[in-house]
């Protein structure tokens, strides 16, 4: 799992990126925004929400 955050000082967006299989949507924030990708031939899915 890898973690970014980022923004201006007071407010900040984080981005996780999860392989496909270990993400459980049940468990993401409701203001999460979620993107399948493909890298390297693997499934990935990546979060980011506002903190």
């Amino acid at each position: 799992m890898n973690k970014l955050a980022f923004g201006k000082i007071g407010s900040a967006s984080k981005t996780i990126l999860f392989k496909e299989r270990e993400f459980k949507k049940e468990l993401a924030p409701t203001n999460a925004k979620i993107e399948k990708l493909k890298i390297k031939g693997e499934n990935f899915v990546r979060m980011q929400y506002k903190l």
